[in-house]
This record gives structure tokens, sequence and C-alpha cells, in this order.
């Protein structure tokens, strides 16, 4: 009977003990600092991409770099079945759209390639014609946001969904906007 007891007393001092273990390590790890890009349409504006690789260098923190696009290039007018210089303008407008996703493909991976130069853990999202929700979910826990000051202007396959603006006015954590 007093082994049981003793037992006993060892598993429960091991309960209480292991919470405390943990919260402690929890305490010594430093949480990592994390700051958003935000790039819209084909712009890659390297003096944007070097400020926040420098910030997150300087504070050991994460990038998230967020690059929005338009689903497609916008088409002007009808076009008639029997109008054959329209059919052709259709077509180019598809290479196109095509061609200026593969730039910001090329683009991700030249910032995922500049993040791993520098040691800097970085993520990156593509975002096609987000809602304001879907944008600021992404945003979400950063401490900075670093972009161009000309980041919500029209351009090749700019999203316009949503209103860059008005997320500006309120931004969800302190922006840096950059000149170009």
């Amino acid at each position: 009977m007093n082994d049981f007891k003793k037992t006993s007393m060892v598993l429960i001092n091991c309960n209480l003990a292991a919470p405390v273990v943990q919260m402690m390590e929890l305490h010594s790890k430093k949480i990592m600092a994390k700051a958003a890009i935000l790039f819209n349409g084909i712009k890659f504006p390297f003096n944007v991409v070097d400020r926040a690789i420098s910030w997150a260098k300087q504070s050991k923190g994460s990038l998230v770099a967020i690059f929005l696009k338009a689903e497609k290039i916008e088409r002007e007018g009808y076009v008639f079945p029997s109008d054959l210089d329209a059919a052709q303008n259709i077509a180019e407008n598809n290479a196109t759209n095509t061609n200026l996703s593969l730039i910001i493909d090329s683009n991700m991976r030249i910032l995922e390639h500049q993040a791993i130069g520098a040691h800097i853990e970085v993520r990156t999202a593509l975002l096609t014609d987000p809602t304001d929700e879907e944008l600021l979910d992404q945003l979400g826990g950063s401490e900075y946001i670093f972009t161009s000051k000309e980041v919500a202007e029209p351009g090749a396959l700019t999203s316009n969904r949503i209103n860059l603006k008005r997320i500006f006015k309120d931004p969800p954590s302190r922006m840096e906007l950059i000149q170009e």
C-alpha cells in the first residue's frame, strides 16, 4: 500500500510539472517577427524587396510575399463570329495572359532566391482577383507591410477587384509605402 501512494504522488507531480516545462520552453523561444510584401500585377519593384529583406535580417524575421493578379486582361467590345481580326486578337490576348502569368511566376522565384541568399524564411502566395477578406487573411499576423506607392495603379494583370487604397487608409499593421 505504501508503494502505491509513492507511485501515485510521482505521477501527479509529473503531470503538474509538464505544463510548466512547456511554458518555460515557449518563453525561451523567440517568436519570429513576420512582414508582408505586397505586389500587384507583373511589377517587381526591387527597392521594395530590398527594404523588406533588410527588415527581415535586422529583426530576424520572416517574410510572406503576396502576389495579386487579375484573372485575365479585359477584352474590349463585342466580337462578331465573322470578324477574323477580332478572333486573332482574342488568341493573342490569351497568349499574352499566359506570358504575363509566367512573368509573375518568375518574379516569385526571383524573390525566393533572394530570400534564400539572405538566409530569410519566405512564403509566397499568388492570389487571383482576391476579395478584401482573402487579402486581409494573408496579411494577418504581419508586423509590417512593405509595398510600392504605385501598387494600386492599373497595369498589366493588376487586380482591381479589391480596393487597395481603402485598405491602405486603415491597414491591418504598420505599412511602409516605398517609391519605385
